[in-house]
């Protein structure tokens, strides 16, 4: 992942975490999209190709998890 994409990927994760109904994001660093996820994340998380998650927590920090 390039540099412009992780500054694109950032710009989501802000985009999650200014949004109070927003839980975590997946950001898709292939085709630059943003998915905002608002539903509770119970379950088995998978891998997807190209894809990054993060959960939006305000720590004052970015956190991000790879699936893997």
């Amino acid at each position: 992942m390039n540099n412009n994409n992780r500054l694109m990927m950032r710009g989501c994760a802000l985009e999650c975490r200014s949004d109070t109904s927003c839980l975590a994001f997946e950001w898709n660093h292939e085709d630059s999209i943003c998915y905002l996820k608002a539903r509770s994340l119970t379950g088995e998380m998978h891998r997807k190709e190209n894809t990054v998650a993060g959960f939006c927590i305000d720590d004052g920090g970015f956190n991000e998890f790879y699936f893997a």
